[in-house]
């Protein structure tokens, strides 16, 4: 009795999808009109560092961050793309989040502390929609830092209590924008 080679089977290509069909198994899960939302998240850990130069940080360590280098960063988002139908058809809204973390801004010299930066909260909001004729004119908000936070640096050494450097309260900032294309 002698045995077959039976070839493997071959699986037809999958046909391509109509535009308004979903694509992904995370699209299939979600109900239609969120189907336009994106998700975006990227975090960063860095770790850069050089030979310290300063007489007081070498006799205690012999590397030190490199100025204006973030040892981390989070950049993230969340954007909503309106529907094909109604008032939600070409509207546009995002909120995004960003911060760093603790970084050198100035290198401090012999009896000099340095300087850092401390980590800024930053949530923004933005939406806009496009109407009239042609979809000439667009309306638009703009929101800046909703968490109200503050820049601030601070003279920072080997054990006693951060001072500031500078402290700086930027607020809530608003904006309001009309555009009209002419052309």
């Amino acid at each position: 009795m002698s045995k077959k080679k039976v070839a493997p089977s071959r699986k037809p290509a999958p046909s391509k999808q109509a535009s308004g069909d979903p694509k992904s198994p995370a699209e299939l899960a979600l109900p239609r009109p969120f189907i336009a939302q994106a998700i975006s998240l990227m975090a960063e850990v860095l770790k850069f560092e050089r030979p310290a130069d300063s007489v007081l940080s070498y006799h205690f360590k012999n590397h030190r961050e490199m100025a204006g280098q973030a040892p981390w960063i989070i950049n993230s988002g969340l954007t909503y793309l309106g529907g094909n139908n109604g008032f939600w058809k070409e509207f546009e809204a995002g909120l995004y989040y960003n911060v760093q973390g603790k970084t050198l801004q100035y290198v401090g010299i012999a009896d000099r502390p340095d300087i850092y930066t401390l980590p800024f909260h930053s949530l923004n909001f933005t939406a806009g929609k496009s109407f009239g004729r042609e979809k000439r004119m667009q309306l638009s908000i703009k929101i800046d830092n909703l968490l109200n936070d503050k820049k601030e640096s601070v003279f920072r050494s080997f054990n006693p209590t951060d001072q500031f450097f500078t402290k700086l309260e930027p607020g809530t900032t608003y904006h309001l924008k009309l555009n009209c294309a002419l052309f």
